[in-house]
């Protein structure tokens, strides 16, 4: 059913049908990850059923990329804000950075 959610928002974002969706490993918290392929490109769909958390975390976002920082650009949320789609940056965590080099200069 989510993965129906995700593709749907795809749909009506970018006017296109995701070509595979794959669910990522959970990270910590109740948010649900999902990598949304695209004929080109893929996307980062967040699937969380606190809605004031996601509102929060957007606001954030919109302000952090309002002073040019480096944060994900959001493409679309959905109806409910339970679930938004927004830049992949790769699979490179910071946790999973900082647990292969430990504490570092980068």
């Amino acid at each position: 059913m989510i993965i129906e959610k995700i593709e749907a928002l795809y749909n009506q974002i970018f006017d296109k049908v995701a070509v595979r969706t794959e669910k990522l490993p959970q990270s910590g918290s109740d948010r649900l990850y999902f990598r949304v392929f695209g004929e080109e490109n893929s996307y980062i769909a967040t699937y969380n059923y606190n809605e004031k958390e996601n509102r929060t975390f957007l606001a954030f976002t919109d302000s952090f990329r309002s002073l040019q920082l480096p944060v994900p650009e959001i493409f679309g949320v959905s109806d409910d804000y339970l679930l938004y789609l927004q830049e992949d940056l790769g699979s490179t965590s910071l946790a999973g950075l900082l647990e292969s080099e430990g504490h570092s200069e980068r």
